[in-house]
């Protein structure tokens, strides 16, 4: 699915990256990223994913989402949010 189509109708602010990118997937766990996915990252209670950023990125992940600006291309106010629309959309 196209990343535009995907991101249609969330606050996003782009730091890099190109709105026609193919996403292959969405995930939010960085072991489980694969070439073209999307990958959303969460602070949690006990992990911040956003510091597996550049390791999601270099496993291949196409879009990195969250809100640092430190290696992500779509920053969002809520990452979890934005994850739950954006699997609604996708069908996953």
């Amino acid at each position: 699915m196209e990343l535009a189509s995907l991101l249609k109708g969330l606050e996003f602010t782009c730091v890099r990256g190109n709105p026609e990118a193919e996403v292959t997937g969405i995930v939010y766990d960085s072991r489980k990223v694969k070439k073209g996915c999307l990958f959303v990252c969460i602070k949690g209670t006990h992990f911040d994913s956003h510091e597996s950023a550049l390791e999601a990125a270099k496993a291949g992940a196409a879009v990195l989402v969250g809100t640092l600006a430190v290696w992500l291309a779509w920053l969002v106010g809520d990452p979890a949010a934005a994850l739950h629309q954006l699997r609604e959309w996708a069908g996953s």
